[in-house]
């Protein structure tokens, strides 16, 4: 590795392109990741398909209690 003393301009050049196109993959990686995070439809939707299965559970037994209980 060159000393501070050694390096070209083009040398600051590059490394300035090269850390510039490091952090344009960072900023798309964490975005893409904050998107991940963020989208809460999937969750939402497994919630719902819960309750409305623990909801006909309830309901299927509060009628099977009902009929067998008469």
């Amino acid at each position: 590795m060159a000393t501070m003393r050694d390096r070209t301009p083009q040398d600051i050049r590059s490394d300035i392109e090269r850390e510039r196109e490091q952090l344009v993959r960072a900023v798309a990686n964490l975005r893409t990741d904050l998107h991940q995070a963020a989208n809460v439809k999937p969750l939402l939707r497994k919630a719902a398909i819960g309750v409305a299965a623990f909801t006909v559970a309830v309901v299927a037994l509060k009628i099977a209690r009902r009929r067998f209980s008469r």
